[in-house]
């Protein structure tokens, strides 16, 4: 495991400088006086691709950090971190025009380090919104043992069972990196909690659970 978050470690940071430039570059040339609308059209591809990289890299540093020995496990406010999450992600999901709803059955008793509550709930909120359709909805339920994170959304393109591997997608067509619920399965597994998946009736139900 060291040796393997050390690469990880070490190759996203080694991408971030070519990356870096890059960017710079594709900047200079989008600035150009001379840009033609086809060269225009061209160069924001590549800027899109380059963007894509960038949150891969991003993700692949958080991964690298999953499994370090830091802070220990602690109570959460789980209702707190969720409307933070859907706060941050307040312009997608009106640009989708998704409803939202929150219920609290029972305070969530799931501990974690704060920041792997973080990164958990992000993830999670983030799927749902990526993989969702116009003018869907998305629902979180906590319970005493668990939190459930329900989406709208069509059946998957690929085998359920593959969801939680690393650069899987539900959707190939997707701009996402595919890390997101990997995330997500490699947190709940180093706290003893398990995750899973299930489509029903054209919505999509993502669970972590006490073991």
């Amino acid at each position: 495991f060291t040796a393997q978050k050390r690469f990880t470690e070490q190759a996203a940071h080694e991408l971030r400088t070519p990356l870096a430039i890059l960017r710079g570059r594709l900047d200079q040339l989008i600035q150009s006086p001379a840009m033609g609308e086809r060269e225009a059209d061209v160069i924001q591809g590549m800027y899109t691709a380059a963007e894509r990289m960038g949150r891969t890299i991003t993700d692949m540093l958080l991964l690298a950090k999953v499994g370090e020995r830091g802070s220990p496990a602690e109570a959460v406010d789980w209702k707190r971190i969720i409307r933070e999450e859907f706060e941050l992600l307040k312009d997608p999901i009106a640009q989708h025009e998704l409803s939202v709803e929150i219920t609290e059955e029972d305070p969530c008793q799931i501990q974690l380090p704060l920041m792997q509550a973080q990164l958990l709930m992000s993830n999670l909120l983030r799927n749902a919104v990526q993989h969702n359709v116009q003018g869907g909805s998305i629902t979180v339920t906590t319970t005493r043992d668990a939190i459930m994170v329900q989406n709208s959304g069509d059946a998957l393109a690929v085998d359920p069972a593959s969801l939680f591997d690393r650069f899987a997608k539900g959707d190939p067509s997707s701009s996402s990196a595919g890390l997101g619920l990997s995330m997500v399965k490699e947190i709940a597994e180093r706290n003893g909690l398990v995750v899973a998946y299930a489509h029903q009736d054209g919505t999509h139900v993502l669970s972590v659970r006490k073991g």
